[in-house]
């Protein structure tokens, strides 16, 4: 993180090639978490750019203190809330994603499903829980830093994310019944 650190502080004054850098670190990791929470590639790679503008905009605000992921993130997060609202979306969907990847009927040949199995399955959650679980479980933050980016207490996290969890493995098993059902 000192290396992160340093590109940081010559972000704040104003250098290019350091921005560069970080978005070479954290580009790919955003667009993942935007298209999982967006569905929509070309959307998704839009909120990225408004991301980074963001990020350049505003490096003065950021803290050199205090850790950037939560940051970046929160951001993000921010970023996809207002993408909802003007698209009139009340819940947050992957329709888009949905549509062009849907689960087949079929079971995997093996155990672990395939990450878009996994996004389409998500978007069983109700919003927050389907933060808190992006967030935790496919972008790996700890509690901490998910209580951060969305405004909520850990415990909240760690109770949303409890809930995802047992109502995701219930969809599964819901799956796996069905599928059997219809052999």
């Amino acid at each position: 993180m000192d290396n992160e650190k340093q590109i940081l502080i010559r972000i704040k004054q104003r250098d290019k090639e350091a921005f560069g850098e970080l978005l070479k670190i954290y580009q790919k990791t955003i667009l993942n978490y935007t298209y999982s929470l967006i569905g929509s590639r070309d959307d998704s790679q839009d909120i990225v750019q408004e991301v980074f503008i963001k990020i350049w905009t505003k490096s003065n605000r950021f803290d050199l203190n205090k850790n950037f992921t939560p940051w970046i993130f929160k951001i993000t997060t921010n970023l996809c809330k207002d993408y909802w609202r003007s698209n009139s979306k009340t819940a947050i969907r992957n329709d888009d994603y949905s549509r062009e990847k849907s689960i087949e009927k079929e079971p995997s040949n093996s155990l672990a499903f395939q990450e878009s199995e996994v996004l389409s399955i998500v978007n069983v959650l109700p919003d927050k829980q389907k933060l808190v679980y992006i967030l935790r479980d496919l972008q790996e933050l700890n509690i901490a830093d998910i209580s951060s980016i969305l405004n909520i207490s850990k415990s909240s996290v760690k109770t949303n994310l409890f809930y995802a969890r047992k109502k995701l493995h219930q969809h599964l098993i819901k799956i796996n019944t069905d599928y059997h059902h219809e052999l």
